[in-house]
């Protein structure tokens, strides 16, 4: 995995780890204020990435170490890339997508469901709300609405909050609507629904994450347990109170919509009942100093968290195993074909130099034309210029190292086929000295080849040309880039 997801990750768990250990460490304080230390544990988790940016780095050593060793395999891809049929497709103007961006797209993909069915269920309750009969209802300023569509009493915000009880509320004693109106009533007072969203939101941007899920899932059962301990603080006694409860629940039977507070539904509700009869159960409303003690824990363990690099131990150097050998020198190339018509007089470029052979190489240098070299930002802009019009042919790329072979070779199902082959090595110079070679067969006969040995500085790009026949202009056929990445640097 790429190390910046698993940085969110480690980050993000260790986070909601810390909030569902304050949790359990304040389960004797009153359900209000376990409530809001939660949300301000995910209104943490929503910030970490803000003070990360903001923010200096210091590294912590979490993860194990790396082997003190390479690994060759990780070093060098060297050898023949086939590529054929539908895989050939890939190389002609893009790349293929690598396995990050994959990654990226199915946790953006997860993040617009769950954002999604939060949206639905939004508009599912506007939608009851439309089609249900408003009545009167004691103890409450906001819309009470009788709907067919629910089973079980329930707040939702759709613009501004509405109760929608069940069809039976009519039938209902008075004490049981009474105790139902202050549940709900309590859910709005304390805007719970913006404490529900606060958790939908960071759940969505951190689903693969259960541990965030947990917080999300704890905070809600606490809210539902605050709201439980305005009715009681009415005073409801507990024992009415949990059987009204418990009646609610047996008739609850249906899916609520996202974002929507019920009254009693899942399986937590054994649990509020016992707390509810538990007789030392605290049941104050938050204070000012618990809210500022909220605070002040939010700052205190998303701090440290956002500015924590999470990197390796430094790994061991076995025994008796003295200096670790130089590895040699990497090379990244990339080879544009580009199709037939493409004029060297119509690049634009401002040519450095004409590349030749260097001395003592019994390579023939180019047959058919001559070799450029130009700077790389030149030839990005141009390639992309041909991508758009179409004229490139195929843009394979290899990773080899000094003094190998890399072979490229690409068919189609009309027997037309390229190879290419590199073999770059570093002089004493420091300059790069290539040999490539470029075959061509239509219907399986060859039509075009070019072989060269050129040496040029870097970083840069050749441009390689060939003749076209008397008086005629060059044609670019094929752009080659090389990149040097250095193992023995850090």
């Amino acid at each position: 995995m790429n190390g910046f997801l698993l940085q969110i990750l480690l980050r993000t768990s260790i986070l909601s780890s810390l909030w569902l250990a304050v949790a359990y460490l304040a389960r004797r304080r009153s359900a209000a204020t376990q409530h809001a230390w939660t949300v301000f544990g995910l209104v943490g988790l929503l910030i970490l990435p803000l003070l990360h940016a903001a923010l200096s780095e210091v590294q912590v050593a979490l993860l194990p170490a790396l082997p003190s060793t390479p690994n060759a395999k990780d070093i060098v891809i060297p050898g023949v890339v086939g590529l054929s049929g539908a895989a050939q497709s890939w190389t002609n103007g893009s790349s293929q997508p690598s396995p990050l961006m994959l990654l990226w797209l199915i946790w953006l993909l997860g993040s617009i469901v769950i954002l999604s069915r939060c949206v639905f269920g939004i508009v599912k309750v506007r939608t009851w709300a439309k089609e249900g009969e408003q009545i009167e209802a004691k103890g409450t300023h906001v819309p009470v609405i009788v709907s067919k569509r629910v089973t079980v009493p329930l707040t939702a915000w759709i613009g501004r909050s509405v109760i929608l009880a069940p069809l039976a509320w009519h039938t209902w004693p008075q004490e049981r609507r009474e105790a139902a109106i202050r549940h709900e009533m309590a859910h709005i007072q304390r805007r719970d629904w913006l404490s529900q969203l606060t958790g939908r939101v960071v759940c969505a941007a951190l689903w693969p994450n259960p541990i965030v899920w947990h917080l999300a899932k704890k905070s809600r059962f606490l809210a539902e347990r605050a709201a439980d301990d305005v009715v009681l603080s009415s005073g409801m006694t507990a024992a009415r109170y949990a059987q009204i409860l418990l009646e609610t629940a047996k008739e609850a039977h249906a899916t609520l919509p996202q974002l929507s507070v019920c009254m009693a539904q899942g399986p937590n509700v054994a649990r509020r009942i016992e707390l509810i009869l538990h007789p030392r159960t605290e049941r104050a409303s938050i204070s000012k100093k618990g809210l500022l003690a909220g605070a002040l824990l939010v700052m205190g363990t998303s701090l440290p968290i956002a500015v924590m690099a999470i990197t390796h131990h430094k790994s061991a150097v076995p025994v008796g195993q003295g200096t670790v050998a130089k590895q040699p020198t990497q090379f990244f190339i990339e080879c544009v074909v580009l199709e037939h018509g493409v004029r060297l007089a119509d690049t634009g470029l401002k040519i450095f130099a004409e590349t030749k052979s260097p001395k003592g190489h019994p390579a023939p240098g180019i047959v058919q034309g001559l070799v450029y070299s130009f700077p790389v930002d030149s030839s990005k802009e141009l390639i992309s210029k041909w991508r758009k019009a179409g004229k490139v042919q195929s843009s394979p790329a290899i990773r080899t190292i000094s003094g190998q072979v890399a072979t490229i070779t690409s068919e189609s199902e009309s027997k037309n086929s390229q190879t290419l082959r590199f073999t770059p090595k570093l002089d004493s110079k420091g300059e790069l000295v290539m040999s490539f070679s470029y075959d061509l067969k239509q219907d399986g006969k060859t039509t075009f080849q070019e072989a060269v040995t050129y040496s040029s500085k870097l970083p840069g790009t050749v441009i390689l040309s060939k003749n076209t026949g008397p008086n005629q202009p060059k044609e670019v056929f094929a752009v080659v880039t090389v990149r040097v990445v250095d193992p023995n640097q850090p």
